[in-house]
């Protein structure tokens, strides 16, 4: 009776725990979407002004990450209150804890310092290793916070198109056909995902 009762309380939690996550993973999608649009409108506002192209377009940077933060913030707030890390991500859990705490957002501000740096001087090269190091960072981030909900087609699919169409949209001709499909797909996963917890409601 009582391993009953704690299978069925971790079976609760657990629910409770996949639902924090879409629904963070949908505000996510959907946020960086709107930073798509944004972002493209600043340009077409500001393209003959790259200094103040660049400082605005840190700035809504600024923005989102905060709100992105907040995002997932509550979220794994509840998963470390019901599970440890041991449980969630096994003998990957220190690798994970590593890449969560350290290593991925270092990566991701010096992925960010180097773009701003080779976007200004302006140093190709330089641009180039910063975009490769926020792909690496975001696609890490990204995965570690698959395991949690499990990982569904349209994640997939806004995976794939982050990693193919930022490099393709900051250092090819093809910018706004690479930012349009990476739109369009974050906009589908946002809505797939919050649709996944009013179903399960």
């Amino acid at each position: 009776m009582e391993k009953d009762l704690v299978a069925e309380s971790k079976r609760i939690a657990r629910a409770i725990v996949v639902r924090e996550f879409r629904k963070s993973l949908g505000k996510y999608y959907l946020s960086w979407t709107a930073y798509d649009f944004l972002t493209g409108i600043t340009y077409v506002i500001l393209a003959n002004y790259p200094l103040y192209y660049y400082i605005a377009l840190f700035s809504l940077l600024g923005i989102f990450i905060f709100l992105s933060g907040r995002f997932f913030l509550k979220a794994y707030s509840s998963l470390f209150k019901f599970f440890s890390a041991y449980e969630v991500y096994g003998k990957y859990s220190l690798l994970a804890w590593i890449l969560g705490k350290f290593l991925n957002p270092a990566l991701y501000i010096i992925s960010v310092i180097l773009i701003f740096v080779g976007g200004l001087l302006p140093n190709f090269q330089v641009f180039l290793v910063g975009i490769v190091l926020l792909v690496f960072s975001v696609d890490s981030s990204l995965y570690i916070t698959y395991v949690v909900p499990g990982m569904k087609y349209y994640d997939i699919l806004a995976l794939i198109t982050f990693t193919v169409c930022i490099p393709l949209a900051n250092v090819t001709s093809y910018s706004q056909i690479a930012y349009l499909v990476f739109g369009l797909s974050w906009l589908f996963a946002g809505y797939k995902s919050l649709m996944e917890v009013v179903e399960g409601e």
